[in-house]
Parts: C-alpha cells; structure tokens; sequence
C-alpha cells in the first residue's frame, strides 16, 4: 500500500498481485472496496479507480467561450451520465481548491486612485515582512526584516484591523477592501484558445459494457441537448477511446510497413518463401486466441487488447 496526502486531499494505492495469481479482477476489487467504505461524511469528493496508461475508459472534454454556458453544460452532463447507471467515480477537471482570501477594493479606495496590487503589496509587507536594513558583522552579512508579531497576524480579524501607510496616511485595511473567503479552481485548462473541461469516469462492470456504445450515447446527448441549449459547446473525445482511434490510425500508415520488414526477417532467417508463408499463415490464429481468451475470461475486447498480445 502506498498513501498520500496533502492539506485538501488525500489517497490510498494498492499494489495488487499479479492477475495470475488470483481469482479476482482489479474492477470487482474496486466495487468491494467502494461498497465496504460507503460514504464519508465531509468528503466532497471520493473515488474507487484502477489506473491505466491509456486514461479513463469515458473521457469527455467540452469547451467554449462562454464561461457560464460552460459550467451549466458540465452539470447537465454529469446528471445525464449519473442518470445511465453505468459509469462510476464521475469526475471534472474543474475541481475546487482550499479556501482563498479574496479582497474587493471599496468606493473609498477607488476614489483614491488606489490598486489591488498596492493594499496586497502592504499587506504582504504586513504579514510576511519586508527587507529594511543589512549590517555586516564581522564576515557575516546580516539581513533585518519587519513585520507584525506572530499574535497579531494569525486570523481574519488581524487583516481586517492592519493599519497600512499609503500618501502618509494609515488606513484600516477593512476601510479599503471587502474581505471574502471563497474556494478557487485549482487549474484552468484551455484547447484551441477555449476553455475546457474534462469529464472522467470508470465503467461500472467493465466485463459487461461496452465504452463505445456509452459514448455514443453521451454524443447523441450533447449534440441532441446541449448544444442546442448552449451554442457556444464543443466536444471532443478524450481518454482511452481517443488512444484507440490514434493508435488505430497510425497503424494504417506503419502496419503495412511492419509486416515488409517481418516478411522480409522470415525469409532472410529461413531462407525459405514456403516456411515463410507458413509463418504469416499462422499470424490470424493468434488474433483468434486473443478473441477466445477475452471471451472465456469475459473482458472486453480492445484494439489495445491486439496490440499487447
């Protein structure tokens, strides 16, 4: 096991063994820990996945100009794909980070010509000092810092109560500027110069559905739906269905040429067109041991699935 934590979320790994060496899939395992936990009051957020190389098996991005049209169309997404029962772990890149202090500068301030950037500026002088003065001592180099004392600069109270100079003037902070704690994005993604979001989630029984024809189903939505609501939407497809699809394309330029430089190894290395001919002959029963194998252990079957035999 391998856990880790920082001061808004946390995680637990789990390293399995080997799949030879037991009886049950890395899905089930998931299922069971996810119905063993059940809810944890407080969490806004809590998720059983497996990790892949590929991404998730649903991945949707939706951009646009439109901030607001965007927000509204990731809740109307996620409450359709809740409403199939048959994802889970339903997640959106645009997730909330800890609490921020935000300050809206007041009429006053305004009619001072004062900026932001100036009351932030003495604010930090304030709270995380500023440098007022070197003295060398002997070969040392001694650097003198003012600010407040640790008592006076720990709470909301201590900031709204700071006295800054500003034109020979001191001013209550709380005079200049409205003080509101609210939580942020943590990033804030863009594609083609749009703003996007990315919809993640893990199927349900991943031995029973199929992702191609759930995203079929989610495309239908967005362009049946919202786009017709939201105009300024677009979509794309992300995740491991945009991997197939890529790999899937670059194999209809290398494929051919892969299969010359095989044929070409054979026939150099039996020295016979015959044997070489058995060979390739023998190519199309591995992708049929591969059908069989994925059927007799109920997985679904993947163009990752060829490509790893």
């Amino acid at each position: 096991m391998e856990s880790a934590q920082s001061s808004e979320k946390s995680s637990l790994n789990i390293l399995l063994i080997p799949s030879e060496e037991r009886t049950v899939g890395t899905s089930e395992i998931s299922n069971y820990l996810k119905d063993a936990v059940g809810e944890i009051p407080g969490a806004e957020s809590l998720t059983f996945d497996v990790e892949s190389p590929f991404g998730k098996p649903i991945s949707i991005a939706l951009f646009s100009e439109n901030n607001d049209e965007l927000l509204s169309a990731i809740k109307l997404l996620k409450d359709y794909m809740v409403s199939l029962q048959l994802m889970k772990n339903i997640s959106s890149s645009d997730e909330k980070g800890l609490k921020e202090i935000k300050l809206k500068l007041k009429n006053r301030a305004y009619q001072m010509n004062l900026s932001t950037a100036q009351i932030l500026n003495k604010i930090r002088n304030g709270f995380y000092g500023f440098e007022s003065q070197r003295l060398q001592i002997g070969t040392n180099e001694v650097k003198i810092w003012i600010r407040y004392n640790e008592k006076d600069r720990n709470s909301i109270y201590d900031l709204e109560n700071m006295r800054i100079n500003l034109m020979g003037n001191n001013y209550l902070v709380g005079d200049l500027v409205d003080i509101k704690i609210e939580r942020d994005l943590l990033s804030i993604d863009h594609l083609n110069g749009k703003r996007s979001v990315q919809i993640d989630a893990d199927l349900l029984n991943p031995k029973i559905d199929n992702p191609l024809s759930i995203i079929a189903n989610i495309e239908k939505y967005i362009n049946s739906n919202i786009k017709t609501i939201y105009p300024s939407i677009k979509h794309s497809v992300e995740g491991q269905i945009r991997s197939q699809a890529e790999t899937g394309n670059s194999l209809k330029f290398s494929g051919p040429i892969v299969l010359i430089l095989m044929l070409t190894i054979i026939l150099f290395t039996f020295r016979s067109l015959l044997q070489t001919l058995a060979v390739f002959i023998l190519i199309p029963f591995g992708f049929i041991g591969v059908g069989w194998g994925h059927f007799i252990h109920d997985f679904q079957l993947s163009m990752f699935s060829y490509i790893l035999e």
